[in-house]
């Protein structure tokens, strides 16, 4: 059995004062790297290891907001909705209040209706800038998803679209009720939803119509399957008010 030797007490100097510092060491081959190793007294070894750790610190920053930036780029928000900050719906509270949790808490679906012009796409842009911040999110109206699903086969966008179906990240469906989809398209909106409420993934939707009204304009039986999918997963907001972009 091969002696281990014990370590030994030396005196070496800080490589930034000069000062005496005690050192442990090891005799033998060892003795020759640990040599080399820069020695310092305290003060100058605590600076030394804060001048690591804001490098450090500085790294990991510049990681996490490399992360962000690929998140909104490949997010699919549309460019004109985005830098939204939850203080653009200081006169909705009760809206506010269930973006922040979709955003933010324990909300995983969430569903706004109302007419044309009160402010669903607006403010689902919100939620997904809030929500961009911690986890990626897609982004896409429901026209431009039927109308992928229904490009050639082998398309950039058809596969994009086939993506985004078979996902179970967090998704935001916007105007869920403008396109009539085939059956065949409407069977992929279903898989897309239906994907999100089984991983219990973040869902927000945004239509105008709701219920019975959404049944007229989707194919059954997937109408009745989205509807109440939709109804059971997600919180629902009503907003009122006058169309925002018709100016008085």
């Amino acid at each position: 059995m091969t002696a281990v030797m014990a370590p030994e007490q030396r005196i070496a100097q800080c490589v930034d004062c000069g000062v005496d510092v005690a050192v442990e060491s090891i005799p033998g081959v060892a003795e020759r790297f640990l040599s080399k190793i820069p020695r310092r007294c305290p003060e100058h070894q605590a600076r030394v290891e804060a001048v690591w750790q804001r490098e450090w610190e500085l790294e990991e920053q510049a990681r996490v907001e490399a992360l962000l930036r690929d998140r909104r780029a490949f997010s699919g928000l549309p460019a004109a909705l985005r830098e939204l900050g939850m203080e653009t719906l200081a006169g909705r509270p009760r809206t506010r209040e269930a973006v922040e949790r979709w955003a933010h808490g324990d909300l995983r679906g969430l569903l706004l209706l109302g007419a044309v012009g009160t402010g669903k796409t607006f403010t689902a842009a919100v939620a997904a800038w809030a929500r961009l911040e911690t986890q990626h999110v897609t982004w896409m109206s429901a026209s431009a998803m039927v109308a992928a699903l229904s490009s050639a086969f082998g398309s950039d966008e058809r596969r994009h679209a086939l993506e985004v179906v078979a996902g179970h990240g967090a998704l935001i469906l916007d105007d869920l009720d403008k396109p009539r989809p085939t059956e065949h398209v409407a069977e992929f909106l279903l898989l897309a939803i239906d994907n999100r409420v089984n991983a219990g993934s973040r869902l927000l939707v945004t239509m105008n119509t709701a219920g019975e009204e959404l049944l007229t304009r989707l194919p059954e039986p997937y109408g009745e399957a989205i509807v109440s999918r939709l109804e059971g997963y997600c919180e629902t907001i009503k907003l009122a008010g006058a169309d925002r972009r018709v100016k008085a």
